[in-house]
């Protein structure tokens, strides 16, 4: 296992850790929300609040760390892939950076000074705002996986068939064809030649 090898693991290791540890928390919030009110609402939301500092920060910043590194030993600077990820990383940090934490901040503040009706809204607000932060790191983390496995140079491993979303040229040659004689025939490719 090469240093590439290592580092992609300990990226995608921590990208788990990040996006899927804020979709859990955001979809525990929902189903906790619907079955005991707003009183649940207030709950994860102090969860959040715990866990954003001690286990998001960390995870996120591990995880363009590793991935930063992953791409500089496989020589992905250029790929697509590499900066949409980069950029989704830019768009949840500002997001975290200029509207959560603030926000939750004032939330904190709402609450002690009794008001809650202006905390609960604030507190859905951050929810919304939560989940669409969410849905933005979810699409980048989604769209990562196409762009090492349409590299031939840098599958991992190298010796997996190809994804089903890489580069169909391969794929397309061990597919029957359609034939030109009728409409619905196929033919078998042809067979390979003999060395």
């Amino acid at each position: 296992m090469d240093l590439y090898a290592v580092f992609k693991f300990l990226h995608i290791l921590t990208a788990v850790a990040w996006v899927g540890g804020g979709v859990t928390l955001l979809v525990g919030s929902v189903l906790a929300q619907r079955a005991e009110g707003d009183a649940a609402l207030f709950r994860f939301l102090d969860l959040m609040n715990l866990l954003g500092k001690t286990w998001f920060v960390p995870a996120s910043f591990l995880t363009v760390v590793f991935g930063a590194i992953a791409a500089t030993f496989g020589g992905m600077w250029g790929e697509f892939w590499v900066l949409l990820g980069l950029a989704g990383f830019a768009s949840t940090f500002f997001t975290g950076l200029l509207i959560l934490e603030p926000t939750g901040r004032r939330l904190g503040g709402l609450i002690a000074e009794g008001r809650e009706a202006e905390a609960l809204a604030q507190g859905r607000r951050l929810m919304q705002v939560g989940r669409f932060d969410y849905t933005v790191s979810s699409s980048t983390w989604c769209s990562s996986p196409a762009g090492p496995t349409s590299s031939p140079s840098r599958s991992w491993p190298s010796s997996s068939p190809p994804a089903p979303w890489s580069s169909s040229a391969s794929a397309s040659a061990t597919l029957p064809r359609p034939s030109k004689a009728g409409a619905g025939a196929t033919t078998a490719p042809p067979p390979p030649s003999a060395p």
